[in-house]
């Protein structure tokens, strides 16, 4: 039987439709989005080698000079477009779900404490960036026209690299604008793609730990903290987590917080802010429906849970078979929650056989008695019900 005080107090998901993914770039192997930025640079370098083979006589030097001024205006887009994408830290405070009916009452639960005074996350970075962002925005539109005759100085000073005249100044500047807009993108999307997940999953497992020891749990608090030093150690040596990796840890967290902590509104409340963490990755991590399906056949509890929390974070990722598998037999209570909300966002979108087969499924007494204790549960699929009866 599933833990009954394992479903957290319940939240009113948007109703969004179920449509295709049109993202291409799954996790585990190259995405179309890469492809894409090293065809641009493919692009990028086989015009300079084409450009210096019409000079025979340096055809070498051009190439190389052209070589370092595409590095360098690679670096400064890069650098910009880092400090734009850089991510903003959001403090939240999880609270304690409301005891399922037929438990004790709030008074005789274990109440999670206010967070801990302690050390945070150090958000310089994200100030400089902000500063230098809204500086770099204000004086470009203030000195649009002194922009414009530096660029035509700098040009003309880089052309004699290039091949004099109004040839190596105009190709000299295309090499400017054309990798500082790639490197712009490139610096950006790593920071929304790559940074922020691994920030967020590190301030998710700080969290976490800190309410384990509020909770009187020291032994999930330096769990947690030493699969954080773990995660550490391995971004160091192998470059920041992907989407399939980062979900990876936070099934890894789930599963070692069932196995380790009491059962209980504390435990439910840092299960919950680790989907909640999968449902923002949902929406950086570069996921398919096939990706978020062999999560799920996987079959451990956490892949399992990380896998509808993705589908809550991202409709277009849901799979009807997969949720009405959760629901009808889930492993717990908590991953039949999630299954329900993510349900719920579904039913606007289904067709007549899939509604039929969802109402029979929460119509069905056996998966009515494992609701019958939890309130939150419960009140999900009778919205669900409702909405499918209307």
């Amino acid at each position: 039987m599933p833990d009954r005080d394992e479903t957290p107090n319940e939240q009113s998901p948007a109703n969004g439709p179920e449509t295709p993914s049109s993202r291409k770039d799954g996790s585990g192997r190259p995405s179309s989005l890469l492809l894409v930025l090293v065809a641009a640079l493919v692009i990028g370098v086989l015009a300079m080698a084409i450009y210096a083979i019409r000079l025979p006589s340096r055809q070498w030097s051009v190439f190389a000079s052209a070589l370092m001024i595409a590095g360098a205006s690679l670096a400064v887009g890069g650098l910009i477009g880092l400090l734009f994408g850089v991510p903003r830290t959001v403090s939240r405070d999880v609270a304690a779900p409301p005891p399922a009916s037929g438990q004790p009452a709030a008074s005789g639960q274990p109440a999670i404490p206010a967070p801990l005074a302690g050390i945070g996350a150090n958000t310089n970075l994200e100030q400089i960036s902000d500063w230098l962002t809204k500086i770099i925005v204000g004086v470009g539109l203030v000195q649009l026209g002194t922009i414009k005759s530096g660029a035509a100085d700098l040009f003309g000073n880089l052309a004699p690299a290039v091949g004099d005249g109004d040839a190596g100044a105009a190709f000299a500047g295309s090499i400017v604008i054309y990798f500082s807009i790639f490197g712009f993108f490139s610096g950006w999307l790593f920071a929304r793609l790559r940074l922020g997940v691994a920030m967020s999953n590190a301030d998710a497992v700080i969290s976490l730990a800190k309410r384990a020891e509020q909770a009187g749990d020291q032994k999930t608090a330096d769990a947690l903290r030493g699969a954080l030093a773990s995660s550490v150690t391995r971004a160091a040596s192998l470059g920041m987590p992907s989407g399939e990796e980062a979900l990876k840890d936070l099934s890894a967290q789930y599963e070692q917080l069932r196995a380790t902590a009491p059962a209980g509104p504390a435990r439910t409340a840092q299960m919950d802010d680790l989907a909640s963490r999968a449902r923002e990755l949902a929406g950086s991590g570069g996921f398919t429906q096939e990706d978020v399906h062999r999560t799920f056949e996987s079959g451990t509890e956490g892949r399992r849970v990380m896998a509808l929390a993705l589908m809550q974070g991202d409709p277009t990722l849901a799979n009807f078979d997969i949720v009405l598998d959760a629901i009808t037999d889930s492993r717990s209570a908590f991953e039949q929650y999630v299954a329900l909300g993510v349900a719920n966002l579904m039913v606007a979108s289904l067709n007549e056989d899939q509604r039929t087969r969802l109402e029979q499924a929460l119509a069905d007494p056996a998966v009515n008695q494992r609701m019958a204790d939890d309130a939150s549960r419960k009140r999900i699929a009778t919205r669900i019900l409702g909405r499918l009866r209307t």
